[in-house]
Formats: C-alpha cells, sequence, structure tokens
C-alpha cells in the first residue's frame, strides 16, 4: 500500500491531476456539395480537393472537438477525405467520425467528426425525416476516473439538415420534419445533456418548424436557443450579428448569393445544458458565427470594410469552401479528460487515447537523444518496457497493449540524460 502511495504521489509531482476545467469547442457547418457534383456544383468550381485545403485551414484554426456537417456526399470515400484531408493532417490523428448509415437513399447525408483524446462515440441511431434522414450521435466524455467510477458524461448530437425553400410548402414540410424530431426526443426521454443542430432553412421564429423544436411540452423546454434571439430573422440588419447565410454576393456557379441575410445555420440547446444540471454547461458568451463581423449585411464577407473576425486566410478560406458560415458554440464541464500531457523536458509528445491494442507514440524531443519507455498500472508495477537506442530528435514508436486489462495506466519516458516524463492514458 504504501508503494502504491508514493507512487501516485510521484506522478502527481510530474503532471499535477488534479481536475481543471474542460471545453467542448462544438463547431455546426453547412460544407456546400461536398464531394457531391450536381450541374452547378462541379468538380471545377467546388473540387473536394481545393474543399480540403480550405477547410484545413478554417479546422485548424478552430481546432473543434464536435464537428457537425450537412450537405456531404453519400459516398463514404467523401467522408474519409473531410477526416483524413482536413482534420487529420500535418501530423494529428485524433479525429474519428461516425458511421455512415443513410447512404441508400440521400446523395447528400450529414455526419459528426469528433476529438477522440476527449470523447468516445458510443452509439447511433437514425430519426426517419422526410427528404432526409436526422442522424443521432450519442458520445461519451473521456473522464478521468472512468476506469473506477465507470461513470462519465454523455451527450447525444441531433444533426439534421431541414427542406430548403420560402414556399408555404416548404415550411409545412420543416414543420413535418421538426415533429418527427421532437416525438423521437420525448419518446426516447432524452432529457440530459443533448444538442440539435443543422441547416435548418428557417426564416422566422413564428414558423411551425421552430415552435415545434422551442415550445413547451407538457411543462419540458426540451430545446433552446442558446443566445435566445428569436425573430423574422430574414435580411433583417438587426440580426445581421447572427446571420449564416450567404458569405457570397456573387457566384461562381455554384454557391448561393445575396450577401449575409439569413439565420439558417443553428446549435439549440436542451435545459440540461442551459442549466448545468448533468455535467456540461454551455458558454453563452461563445455562442458565434464564425466570419461574421456583423458589418457584412446583405454583402460578401470578403468584401469592404476588411473583415478582421478571424486571420485574413481564414476569411477567405470561408469564403472559398462554402456559402454558409459556421456556428460555434463552446460547452464547459468540471470534469477532467485523459488528453495529451507535456513537460519542459519535451518539445512534443502523441499517442492516441483511449488506445486499443497499440499505442503509437510520436514524440520530438528539445534535442537529440534515446530514451526508455515504461507502462505502470496503477499500483506502480512496471507492465511494458522498451528501449529506443538511436539518437534523433524524432522518433516513432510503437507498443503492444493488447495484454493490458481496460483501465487507467501511465506512459513514463526517461531520456539518456535522465530527464524525465508521465502521462496517464485509458487502456480500452
Amino acid at each position: 500500500m504504501r508503494r502504491t502511495l508514493l507512487f501516485i504521489l510521484f506522478l502527481i509531482g510530474f503532471n499535477g491531476l488534479s481536475k481543471a476545467q474542460d471545453a467542448i469547442q462544438i463547431m455546426q457547418y453547412n460544407t456546400l456539395y461536398y464531394g457531391n457534383t450536381t450541374s452547378f456544383c462541379t468538380s471545377t468550381n467546388n473540387a473536394v480537393d481545393m474543399k480540403n485545403e480550405q477547410f484545413k485551414i478554417i479546422f485548424g484554426h478552430v481546432q473543434p472537438d464536435i464537428l457537425t456537417v450537412n450537405e456531404m456526399s453519400g459516398n463514404p470515400i467523401m467522408q474519409d477525405s473531410l477526416l483524413n484531408n482536413a482534420l487529420n493532417v500535418d501530423g494529428e490523428t485524433k479525429y474519428k467520425r461516425g458511421i455512415l448509415t443513410n447512404t441508400a437513399t440521400n446523395d447528400l447525408v450529414n455526419m459528426l467528426y469528433y476529438n477522440s483524446e476527449k470523447l468516445s462515440l458510443l452509439k447511433q441511431d437514425v430519426i426517419p425525416t422526410t427528404i432526409r434522414p436526422t442522424d443521432v450521435f450519442t458520445l461519451f466524455y473521456n473522464a478521468a476516473d472512468l476506469a473506477w467510477t465507470k461513470d462519465t458524461l454523455f451527450l447525444t448530437c441531433i444533426v439534421t439538415h431541414l427542406k430548403a425553400g420560402s414556399s408555404s410548402a416548404d415550411a409545412s414540410t420543416r414543420s413535418s420534419q421538426t415533429a418527427s424530431i421532437m416525438s423521437y426526443i420525448q419518446s426516447h426521454d432524452l432529457h440530459n445533456n443533448y444538442l440539435f443542430m443543422g441547416d435548418l432553412n428557417m426564416y422566422t421564429s413564428t414558423e411551425t418548424a421552430y415552435q415545434n423544436l422551442t415550445k413547451e411540452y407538457n411543462g419540458i423546454y426540451y430545446l433552446n436557443d442558446p443566445i435566445n434571439a428569436p425573430g423574422d430573422w430574414n435580411n433583417n440588419d438587426a440580426y445581421k450579428a447572427i446571420h449564416t447565410q450567404s458569405s457570397h454576393s456573387t457566384s461562381n456557379g455554384c454557391a448561393s448569393t445575396g450577401g449575409l441575410d439569413d439565420r439558417f445555420d443553428f446549435v439549440l440547446a436542451s435545459d440540461a445544458i442551459m442549466n448545468g444540471t448533468d455535467g456540461f454547461t454551455v458558454d453563452v458568451d461563445s455562442y458565434s458565427v464564425l466570419g461574421n463581423d456583423a458589418l457584412h449585411f446583405n454583402t460578401s464577407i470578403i468584401g469592404s470594410p476588411e473583415n478582421s473576425s478571424a486571420p485574413a486566410e481564414v476569411i477567405t478560406a470561408l469564403y472559398n469552401a462554402s456559402d454558409h458560415l459556421p456556428v460555434l458554440v463552446q460547452l464547459k464541464t468540471e470534469q477532467d479528460y485523459l488528453g495529451l500531457e507535456k513537460t519542459d523536458s519535451f518539445a512534443q509528445v502523441k499517442f492516441q487515447n483511449p488506445v486499443n491494442q497499440q499505442m503509437n507514440l510520436r514524440i520530438a524531443f528539445k534535442e537529440a537523444t534515446s530514451f526508455e519507455v515504461r507502462i505502470y498500472d496503477l499500483m506502480g508495477r512496471v507492465l511494458i518496457q522498451a528501449s529506443e537506442n538511436r539518437k534523433s530528435i524524432q522518433h516513432q514508436l510503437s507498443l503492444e497493449v493488447n495484454n493490458l486489462k481496460s483501465g487507467i495506466y501511465f506512459l513514463h519516458l526517461k531520456t539518456d540524460n535522465g530527464q524525465e516524463s508521465v502521462h496517464k492514458f485509458f487502456k480500452n
């Protein structure tokens, strides 16, 4: 018992394992016919390679923990294209995606991407809404005490793309779609942490579709607008700071035009998230539209005056990538997660977390060195040990961990000059 206590104190001395408030960065984005070729959005004016370069800049700037998207091709190759060419780039490996479930009947689908260091995908479901299905993704937080408490935070993201158009028939279809979604929420007793996000194509909060989402049902408000901004959003400069479409005043043939004058894209939150009763709390002040500086009502985001709401390359990328702007919002939690840790002795240490069968280490030291690596359990026992005798700044090493039981472990690195670093991780 004394040995275990001393070992834990040794680890705390390196890493300070106390809890600190964490933030989950949410990003909702219509990617404009990503990977889907039409008569107007072609492989020339909406090329996937071009879009990936723009999204790479945007995602690198935002660093989303959860990215939900609309208007993606139903081809699974395209789902992986965004993952591998815009998210997991420049040595990054932490992003994963949901499972594509509705390719049989739809050429445009929704998808969710997530930071696997902070979150894991628990399950998926589909709501059979008309026009196109609505996707339901349930994630859980990789809490630092997950191994022994067997308890953590859960978050459900309901992602939809409602019928476009301003006719009464279009509004009626949106009403039907949201009625189906609310029936699902109520029948599945979703009263804890969940978000509802997507391109809702609504022009006013008086529309039945919006009322379906935000009205009271038997004393319960299931969904809330975090910024509480109901109104007639279309072409109304009173709401210019939250308009998300269109970022263009002229078109290349694919993008819609007209300048910023519609609030089509939303992230709505459950009562539990609004009130912080189930571990996550929405940071209302973080709700924003990336690239909207409130100075480009009815004009292009790259028009005069200069848009300085984000770095110039991000504004340009937003303009080139889509005719929608992404909605951003953060969730806060007091929990801590099993994430990447760094010390002054090491420039960079990266590995996937949680770990499954194999741990793939990428290490960048500040100076060329060899090193020894050990994996300890919570009792301080050395379970795996390996050495890298080659002196270098950059190292890559794979460790087989398939024999480890599910739980929390510690990775200990020691260089040839005696510098040490300890990192906690979770084995699935």
